[in-house]
């Protein structure tokens, strides 16, 4: 990487970044733990806790956004249709297994396959709450591809004669949709830079770096409408380089900086922030300036009174792993629909294990609904949620930000519009 220049606000560098009224809710949504690290977590903790407080919570999103009579699982009724709310459990042949690498440990041959999609036809799934469990049978069949295990979700059904629970319906959990954006009555736009999977070495990242510190004399109009960077996760590079970057990108522009797959972090969800004293330069802004803030993965934050929730990807990929989901546009539009960010941990996914709640639960729906570190830049926009009042829906903005390291694209999202354009370098 050739050396960061600095530039003046004269140059085009960014000045009004102060205008935006902030907070970063990582703290409150019980992504991040007080101090940053994750000694209060007890691994000693059995995880069927967390499935029981995660079935818990959001059962009771049915009874109180909806109009369903549920009976518990052991007892139903042979003759009659009736609902059940419970947690999805699929048995999946394909799906890897700790127990294969036991196996290898102790000279045992089982063989495994590395795929890219773990379902198959041979898939069975079955839904259970505190009561009992019951294999269920979709029609038509492809359709229990639609749901992974960890989904708390309503089924109608009967009971058949195979003691088989033969679903009819299937609801997802339902939350009061956003309340809309005021209007700024100011002409001139507002913008929010989302950047992922950064390789700060090459010349693209700075190029980036270049544009936004207005050192290419373009877009100055624009580049002093940007609000921030949100960096969703897994930089590359030498450690002083990676320091060197957000130093210089920090001065001119604040920064959420949040963890990845690839980042020196622990790996459980919710991961925590990147410690300060991996970046002794640029964690040197002080957070209370706003200026780099170390964040969690998830990451939850409110700019301007609208409401934004991301992950760096780990959860979609993972998600789309164990569904037969087109893209990930359609996993995170799932994920919102079923009210969860990860419903896969801890099940395929390494999460830290919790007694008392899940902080993965979406007990709000954002605005904004990002991921980072997707193979292409998709975005669309859609009612979730019920109406707060008569006509107080507002649209879900859902956004995939790409890898910057393969195809050298930023995102800048446009406030309050929430409409997104792409920056490619």
């Amino acid at each position: 990487m050739t050396g960061t220049r600095p530039c003046s606000e004269e140059n085009g560098a960014v000045s009004n970044a102060s205008s935006e009224t902030y907070a970063n809710l990582d703290g409150p949504w019980g992504f991040a733990m007080p101090s940053g690290t994750l000694e209060q977590a007890n691994y000693m903790q059995q995880y069927s806790q967390l499935y029981f407080c995660r079935l818990a919570e959001m059962r009771n999103f049915y009874s109180t956004y909806t109009d369903i009579t549920r009976v518990a699982i052991s007892q139903l009724n042979p003759v009659q249709t009736q609902w059940v709310v419970g947690i999805i459990f699929k048995q999946m042949p394909l799906k890897p297994s700790i127990l294969k690498s036991y196996a290898d440990d102790i000279m045992l041959t089982v063989p495994e396959l590395r795929l890219l999609n773990y379902t198959s036809g041979d898939d069975r799934v079955y839904v259970e709450d505190e009561t009992g469990r019951i294999e269920c049978v979709f029609h038509p069949e492809d359709r229990k591809h639609d749901v992974v295990t960890g989904m708390v979700i309503a089924l109608q059904g009967l009971v058949g004669a195979d003691g088989l629970f033969r679903v009819n319906e299937i609801r997802l959990p339902m939350h009061p949709a956003p309340i809309p954006l005021p209007c700024s009555g100011q002409s001139a736009k507002q913008y929010i830079c989302f950047l992922s999977g950064v390789d700060v070495r090459t010349p693209a990242a700075q190029l980036f770096l270049d544009y936004v510190t207005g050192c290419l004399g373009a877009d100055t109009v624009q580049l002093g409408a940007c609000m921030r960077v949100i960096v969703a996760g897994n930089l590359r590079g030498e450690r002083s380089l990676l320091d060197l970057f957000l130093k210089t990108l920090a001065e001119h522009v604040p920064v959420d900086l949040m963890p990845g797959e690839e980042d020196p972090v622990h790996a459980a969800f919710p991961q925590q922030p990147w410690h300060r004293l991996l970046l002794p330069q640029s964690a040197s802004q002080d957070d209370a300036q706003n200026r780099l803030v170390r964040c969690s993965n998830p990451h939850a934050f409110q700019i301007n009174g609208c409401l934004f929730l991301g992950t760096s990807g780990q959860n979609v990929k993972n998600f789309c792993r164990f569904s037969r989901v087109r893209n990930e546009l359609e996993a995170l539009q799932r994920l919102l629909e079923c009210g969860h960010l990860a419903p896969t941990c801890p099940d395929t996914m390494a999460c830290v294990p919790r007694g008392d709640h899940d902080p993965l639960v979406i007990r709000e729906v954002p605005h904004v609904l990002f991921t980072g570190n997707a193979d292409t830049f998709r975005y669309q926009q859609r009612v979730f949620g019920a109406a707060r009042n008569a006509g107080t829906a507002a649209p879900v903005t859902l956004l995939t930000v790409p890898r910057f390291d393969a195809t050298g694209t930023a995102v800048l999202l446009a406030l309050p519009e929430l409409t997104p354009t792409t920056l490619q370098f």
